[in-house]
């Protein structure tokens, strides 16, 4: 019987499932930023230490490989078993147009946002939206890249799925 469990602080890692179509994007000591659900505000510097060389999961499964992130200060505060959300930085793009990822919706198939129509909008401004296809790059939680389909300047509905929202229908525009 267990009398007693030792752990290493030096040893201490997180354990991330990735999806696969995103493990080709990393590579060994590629830095990690982990957020750790017990401290919520702060962040914690690791690195990849070991990317899985095998993918799991069955046919109607998400297929995906484990990722082990070591943090690159000892902290006393993070035990085993704590959970955490981890985000890699994998490109780093500059001089692009992009949009809140919450406003990008799936329709029909297509990548699509919610845009006011006219020019020379401002807040109190009341106009029609119209349901736009869109291409889009590079993407995380926070941000998407557009590509084409849309023009900086122009004004999108930043929340997509407000109930009575369609093609056509009247909105007002609100202060960021």
């Amino acid at each position: 019987k267990q009398i007693v469990t030792i752990v290493d602080p030096d040893r201490i890692y997180v354990l991330a499932t990735i999806d696969e179509v995103d493990v080709g994007r990393l590579r060994l000591d590629q830095p990690v930023t982990v957020t750790v659900d017990a401290f919520p505000g702060e962040k914690f510097e690791g690195g990849i230490r070991r990317i899985s060389p095998i993918v799991s999961g069955g046919k109607l499964e998400t297929r995906t490989a484990d990722v082990w992130i070591y943090f690159a200060k000892k902290d006393p505060r993070i035990k085993p078993g704590m959970s955490a959300d981890i985000e890699v930085l994998v490109t780093t793009l500059t001089g692009i147009l992009a949009v809140p990822s919450q406003t990008i919706v799936e329709r029909e198939g297509r990548k699509q946002v919610y845009v006011a129509e006219g020019r020379g909008l401002s807040p109190g401004s009341t106009t029609r939206v119209k349901l736009r296809p869109v291409e889009i790059g590079e993407s995380n939680w926070i941000s998407t890249e557009i590509r084409k389909g849309l023009s900086a300047g122009e004004f999108v509905v930043t929340t997509p799925e407000a109930e009575g929202l369609k093609d056509g229908v009247k909105v007002s525009v609100e202060k960021d």
